[in-house]
C-alpha cells in the first residue's frame, strides 16, 4: 500500500516503471500541499536561506520566486507579492499566539524576528502552492 500522499498526488504503482507521469491537478492535491507539515518545513527552510542571502525586500521576493518557480517575477507579480507579504506581517504582528506556533525554534528571539520569519514563511508557502510550481513547463 503506497503512502496516502502518493495516492493523492496520483503517483503510479511501484510495481512497474513509467517513463512519464500523468499530469493531474485536483482540489485534494491542493489541500494536501496547503496543510501537510512537510511543505511548511520546506517553506521555512527556503525562507531562512533567503533571509540570510538578501537584505532588500524586492530582491528577497525575486530570489524566492525564482527558487520556487524557476522564473523571474513580472512587475505585477512582484507588486502582488509585496502586498501579500505586508498582509502577512499585519496578521502575525497582531496575533502573538499564531506567530509563536509557527516559529517555535525562535522562542528566545525578539518578537519582530518571529513575525518576519512567520510572514516570509507563509509568503513562500503560498508560492509553493502556485500552479506554476506544481506543473513545470
Amino acid at each position: 500500500m503506497p503512502p496516502p500522499q502518493m495516492t493523492i498526488m496520483n503517483a503510479p504503482s511501484r510495481e512497474y516503471c513509467l517513463p512519464r507521469r500523468e499530469r493531474t491537478n485536483t482540489p485534494l492535491q491542493a489541500l494536501l500541499m496547503m496543510n501537510e507539515e512537510e511543505y511548511f518545513k520546506a517553506a521555512k527552510a527556503c525562507t531562512k536561506l533567503t533571509l540570510e542571502e538578501t537584505d532588500d525586500l524586492e530582491t528577497g521576493l525575486s530570489v524566492t520566486y525564482e527558487k520556487i518557480t524557476s522564473h523571474q517575477p513580472s512587475e505585477d507579480r512582484l507588486k502582488l507579492m509585496e502586498e501579500t507579504l505586508a498582509e502577512f506581517f499585519d496578521i502575525y504582528e497582531n496575533d502573538k499566539a499564531l506567530t509563536e506556533s509557527l516559529t517555535p525554534e525562535l522562542s528566545g528571539s525578539e518578537f519582530d524576528k518571529r513575525v518576519e520569519l512567520a510572514a516570509w514563511t507563509m509568503m513562500t508557502h503560498s508560492l509553493l502552492n502556485l500552479e506554476l510550481t506544481k506543473v513545470r513547463r
